[in-house]
């Protein structure tokens, strides 16, 4: 899957929910990070009952925890993840969201030249 840089960061097409997404690819992510214009477009269901407090590189915020039916980057699926939902849009800029652990864990990661690679598990 090719990935596109800009300023530093690494974007990756993805589908989520069978909605198309732009991602911040963040192997330091615990979890998949949406704006809450994103996950509202992909039918993503926010319960304020099931917030959070999020630290990451813009600071602290809250973010609603939930999850996403599937997610799809390349050819590799998964379905039922969990997803966090910045309640500021304005904590990722330029991207839907950031692609994070809940997603890449499921999987041998491998970024070279660009190109990222996500083998099954099953197949080290």
């Amino acid at each position: 899957m090719p990935l596109t840089r800009r300023n530093n960061l690494l974007y990756v097409k993805a589908t989520i929910n069978n909605v198309p997404a732009l991602l911040i690819l963040d192997t330091g992510a615990s979890a998949i990070h949406l704006t809450k214009s994103f996950a509202t477009r992909a039918g993503i269901s926010l319960d304020r009952g099931r917030m959070t407090q999020v630290e990451g590189i813009n600071g602290v915020g809250e973010a609603y925890v939930t999850s996403a039916s599937s997610v799809s980057v390349g050819t590799q699926s998964t379905s039922d993840v969990l997803v966090l939902v910045d309640t500021d849009d304005g904590l990722i800029a330029g991207a839907d969201g950031l692609l994070g652990q809940t997603f890449l864990s499921r999987f041998k990661v491998t970024v070279e030249r660009e190109i990222l690679k996500l083998d099954s598990l099953g197949k080290l």
